[in-house]
């Protein structure tokens, strides 16, 4: 039996790899925490596990007190804490020129909520994993999330790029503890993976609808069941530590690829999104 607490659990990314880790052992225990929680995805998930194997705790990561209380009260409810899937994460394109001051302090606002989220909140919580965990002597395992813009440069997301380069280099860091402390720690990097965020906001960018699977169907993104089944096998691996993975299509922990592999699928994208995503419906 192992528990696992994922943030940003309530969907995407965070709610697929939720699913994998109570199937994979029925006597898992999983903690759900994200900032909104749909009723919906409640009901699925006890309909489906039952209600001994998961809570649900509505915490703003960006909230010390409201996450510290989320590890809490999953240590209270399950008695152990074994993996921390730190997953919750937001994405803009923000150009880092502005043309005059009030611009520059707007745009500066709108980034300071993605540095909170994707950098700030992952060290807070990987700082409250690595003390519980040690508390609690569980030699846990953290997975801290971080993408493919962590590993190549992103001018049209540079403070985007910047956050999920801090999650690698602060992820790797950390590699001592598991001589130490026993608790390991590793950083996943997905590439174009079709989340609510995601199709969000591309259709905000395209101005075009996009159908849910669409952009697995196309060739241009990778389902979320490929990311949790990478984190599965992380969930296997007992020895892996300190280490930056990328996740193939069929959801296998693969190399980082190459700068001109990363240019030629950066290019693959913007053909078929220009080409082939649905219009919107004329009003």
């Amino acid at each position: 039996m192992s528990t696992c607490l994922i943030t940003g659990g309530a969907s995407g990314i965070g709610l697929q790899c939720g699913i994998e880790f109570l199937e994979v052992n029925e006597n898992n225990k999983l903690s759900i925490v994200d900032y909104f929680i749909p009723f919906q995805v409640e009901n699925d998930l006890i309909k489906k596990f039952g209600q001994k194997k998961i809570i649900f705790i509505r915490a703003d990561v960006t909230d010390h007190q409201q996450i510290y209380n989320a590890f809490k009260e999953t240590v209270f409810q399950f008695g152990r804490l074994d993996y921390v899937l730190n997953n919750a994460g937001v994405g803009l394109k923000e150009q880092v020129i502005t043309s005059d001051e009030q611009d520059l302090i707007k745009s500066f606002e709108r980034l300071q909520k993605v540095i909170n989220i994707n950098l700030t909140a992952v060290i807070r919580v990987t700082m409250i994993a690595i003390q519980f965990m040690n508390q609690l002597k569980s030699k846990g395992h953290i997975i801290n999330v971080s993408s493919m813009g962590g590993l190549l440069p992103q001018g049209d997301a540079a403070v985007y790029s910047a956050t999920k380069h801090g999650v690698i280099g602060f992820s790797r860091s950390l590699v001592y503890l598991q001589k130490e402390y026993g608790i390991r720690v590793n950083t996943l990097c997905p590439s174009f993976v079709e989340t609510p965020m995601i199709v969000k906001n591309l259709m905000e960018v395209t101005g075009k609808k996009i159908n849910p699977g669409e952009l697995v169907q196309l060739g241009i993104a990778m389902h979320p069941h490929a990311i949790a089944k990478a984190f599965i096998e992380l969930y296997h691996d007992k020895d892996i530590n300190g280490e930056v993975l990328t996740i193939g299509r069929g959801g296998a922990l693969v190399r980082i690829p190459t700068e001109e592999e990363m240019h030629q699928f950066k290019e693959k994208i913007k053909i078929i999104t220009k080409q082939q995503l649905t219009p919107k419906p004329k009003l």
